[in-house]
């Protein structure tokens, strides 16, 4: 069989698969009746338009549901805290985002994601476990494996499984992740302070604790500083760059995409300047010449400051990325676009967001990981109140949208917010999108 991900970058490439995945679910797992119970199904918060018209489509007209509704995901993390605003940092396997919510609503243009999340920091141990010359059997391929070898000892007389028939290229490298996912879980592991080669030579093993690690076929290796260093990556990304991996810059953004409401501001800032030229003009003339020329002065100090003002707009637009598709993703590490996040935002609500820090995804269960962000977050933000929420069960760590979205559709509340199948016909999708989704 061939392995496939329906979803790239947080959002669904492949709607067949997905709404296959979505009927298995719903009707063989959970043996719910779609036609009969409304459906809620969570979104990244830079999901595109044409997905969620498709998600519409199935809900009504594939799956025949009687009500639907899109949720943000980070709002229904939040639920599942029992919170309404704060900064949700989720830490999956192909994105790592930091969302600022307020009052149940997203700051979109404060809000961070990175692509240095699960899986990149999967291709760091892969290339570790490599370079330690040992291969990486997967377990459908071992019968049986090799007993009494010694710690960096290979195995070379396990029993091998005889297959009936050759199996996918993906099928094996689906296999293989496994392998690498279980040494992440239980050997990865994050220090309180920034990793640094010499560093791990000068400490030892008085602070790098050494872990044996056991393949399955038998063989096992030692690994001391190493599963410090592979998980390194998550926080100093630009430091541990993988072979060929470059670092991702801001896109262009040009002047004419900024909104109509910048463009007012600009035109009343400008005509604000033309007045006060004219004024100064009309000071000027009435003056004498020792005037005039103290006049053409402080036109002289005024050009340099327009000029100014208007490379600093420039540099602003390229900060606001108007297109959610487009950005905006960055080879930053997670303490640092938590910091980020939190100074984009208005200084009157800082201090909530710092105090109400929400940590999940499946990634973040990584030792370590919740300590080393509050060390960073309290030596970068000292005049902050840093209150981290980190659920300590797998399950809420891992599916707390999904949780939060249980509890946000039980609301009495939300009923009325409801896309009912008559509405959908009557109104279109394209107006619902409009009018109910911005």
């Amino acid at each position: 069989m061939e392995i496939a991900s329906p979803m790239t970058d947080g959002i669904v490439s492949d709607w067949d698969a997905t709404e296959k995945l979505w009927r298995y679910g719903l009707e063989d797992i959970l043996g719910a009746q779609v036609t009969e119970q409304p459906l809620l199904i969570t979104e990244q918060i830079w999901n595109t338009d044409e997905n969620r018209k498709k998600a519409m489509e199935v809900a009504f007209e594939s799956l025949d549901t009687p009500a639907f509704y899109i949720a943000k995901r980070p709002v229904c993390t939040l639920f599942a805290s029992g919170k309404g605003s704060g900064l949700v940092v989720d830490i999956g396997a192909d994105i790592a985002s930091v969302t600022p919510v307020l009052d149940g609503l997203t700051l979109f243009k404060t809000s961070k994601r990175s692509r240095h999340a699960g899986t990149y920091i999967n291709k760091h141990i892969e290339a570790l476990l490599k370079a330690s010359d040992f291969d990486l059997t997967p377990r459908y391929l071992v019968a049986a494996r090799q007993t009494g070898l010694e710690p960096g000892e290979k195995a070379t007389e396990y029993k091998k499984r005889s297959l009936l028939a050759p199996v996918t290229a993906s099928f094996h490298d689906f296999q293989v992740s496994r392998l690498i996912e279980e040494f992440k879980e239980s050997m990865a592991q994050v220090q309180d302070t920034p990793y640094t080669d010499e560093a791990a030579s000068q400490a030892g093993t008085d602070v790098y604790s050494n872990r044996v690690f056991e393949f399955p076929d038998g063989s096992s290796v030692e690994y001391g500083s190493e599963r410090f260093k592979v998980a390194e990556p998550l926080f100093k990304p630009r430091d541990f760059l993988l072979e060929g991996e470059e670092l991702l810059e801001a896109p262009e953004v040009k002047e004419e995409d900024g909104d109509d409401d910048d463009n007012k501001d600009d035109s009343k800032e400008n005509g604000k300047d033309a007045d006060s030229k004219d004024k100064e003009k009309g000071k000027a003339s009435k003056g004498s010449k020792d005037k005039g020329q103290d006049g053409d002065k402080d036109k002289d100090k005024e050009k340099p400051t327009e000029k100014s003002a208007a490379t600093a707009a420039k540099e602003l637009k390229a900060l606001v990325y108007t297109d959610r598709t487009q950005g905006p993703f960055t080879t930053t590490g997670i303490s640092d676009m938590i910091i980020d996040a939190i100074n984009s935002c208005d200084v009157d609500i800082r201090a909530n967001l710092a105090n109400n820090v929400i940590i999940t995804g499946g990634t973040s269960l990584i030792q370590g990981f919740t300590d080393r962000v509050n060390e960073d977050l309290v030596h970068a933000l000292p005049g902050y109140k840093i209150r981290i929420h980190a659920p300590g069960n797998l399950i809420e760590r891992k599916f707390s949208a999904w949780i939060g979205g249980s509890i946000l559709a039980s609301l009495g509340t939300f009923h009325q917010l409801w896309i009912s199948k008559k509405e959908y016909e009557e109104v279109g999708v394209s107006k619902l999108l409009e009018k109910r989704f911005r």
